[in-house]
This record gives structure tokens, sequence and C-alpha cells, in this order.
């Protein structure tokens, strides 16, 4: 039988990684925002801090939920796969 290429534990680990880079990687872009916000009228300024709203709130609020169950969730998998306590006991 063959064996699976990756396992539950490693999905879940995925997620968390993934939502990690999404939800505060956003925030590496801030500063080209601010670049070309400054090259605008200085009218565009409220652009800049409205983008800033929509990404926290689009984006940056709803990844750290997500980081947050997978991180929690994650160490809860067993190696096999199976949830499980911490101590290592397969709950059932």
């Amino acid at each position: 039988m063959l064996a699976p290429a990756a396992s539950f534990r490693d999905a879940i680990l995925a997620i968390h990684i993934l939502a990690v880079v999404v939800a505060f990687g956003v925030t590496f872009a801030y500063p080209i925002f601010d670049a070309v916000g400054a090259r605008m009228d200085r009218r565009a300024i409220p652009w800049f801090h409205r983008m800033q709203g929509v990404l926290s709130r689009r984006v940056i609020g709803p990844g750290l939920v997500v980081v947050l169950i997978a991180g929690v969730y994650w160490p809860h998998t067993s190696i096999s796969g199976e949830a499980s306590m911490c101590n290592g006991e397969s709950v059932r």
C-alpha cells in the first residue's frame, strides 16, 4: 500500500504557514503604498490610510483567525494524523 505524500498534520502546518505569509506579509506593501502616495498629490494621503484600513479588515483580521485556529489545532494532531492530546495519548 502506498503511503500518502502528505499527512493531515502537514496540511494543517501548511495552512498555518500560508496564513501567516498572506496575513502579515501584506504589511510589507505599506511602504510601496507610501512611495506611490508620495508621488501623487497630497490629497491622495487619505487613500493610503483607507487602503491600510481595508487591508486590515479584509486580509489581516481574517488571516489572524486562521493563523490562531491552525496554530492551536496543529499540536493536537499526532504524527499519524489522528487527533491526539498534547501528551501523545490518542483521543477516541
